[in-house]
């Protein structure tokens, strides 16, 4: 199993968690996957919470943008539904099912930067 596949398994456990046992401890749930987590990436020690407030940050902007690039394509309806394009659709499905060593050179390079960003976030962690 890759670690991305590991990460989506833990995802499903806490969206399992949180919806099927809404009384469960979500904040101890939460703290047993961010172990599990550190051990898949070979992580040392725990990561700050100044970190994961950047890391979070971070993620929320890049789906931010991504969400405001993906409504500028699609048409809005009267009742306020948005529609794909049935060419964005078709296209943004075998990307996202390619491996990155096999996308295009300009897809490489926009996760190349994303890539980045991360980096530079975890590499200025302080211990």
């Amino acid at each position: 199993m890759t670690p991305n596949a590991m990460l989506m398994a833990l995802s499903a456990i806490w969206n399992s968690c949180v919806v099927n046992y809404p009384t469960a401890d979500s904040e101890e749930i939460l703290r047993h996957i961010e172990a599990l987590q550190l051990i898949i990436f070979g992580l040392k020690g725990s990561v700050s919470i100044t970190t994961k407030e950047e890391l979070a940050a971070l993620a929320h902007e890049c789906w931010s943008q991504w969400m405001e690039y993906m409504f500028s394509r699609c048409e809005f309806k009267d009742d306020g539904t948005a529609v794909i394009p049935k060419e964005l659709v078709e296209r943004w499905n075998i990307q996202m099912r390619t491996s990155f060593t096999y996308l295009r050179d300009e897809a490489k390079i926009s996760a190349l930067v994303e890539a980045e960003k991360i980096l530079r976030v975890v590499l200025n962690q302080k211990d």
